[in-house]
């Protein structure tokens, strides 16, 4: 498979790996695609609830802070796992 980059997220990607974060440049989008997993996720399941709680007459409030608390997990989760390996 072959990925073409925005000029900006190519900077992004070797400033990644030259400052040591990362060991390659196949290890961002490997912890990219797992955020994106883990956001994915979390949507679907927030979305069942929703419904679920909807049908059942029980609704919540939307907050911007939701978005933060996923990305939160996700970096967590990935560290994690990271530690794990």
């Amino acid at each position: 498979m072959s990925v073409t980059l925005s000029k900006k997220a190519e900077q992004f990607v070797e400033s990644e790996v030259a400052a040591g974060h990362v060991d390659s440049t196949a290890d961002v989008i490997d912890q990219a695609l797992e955020l994106y997993q883990l956001r994915r996720q979390y949507f679907e399941k927030q979305l069942i609830e929703g419904i679920e709680d909807a049908d059942a007459g029980r609704l919540r409030s939307y907050s911007p802070q939701v978005l933060e608390d996923i990305k939160q997990n996700a970096l967590k989760k990935m560290a994690a796992r990271k530690t794990l390996a």
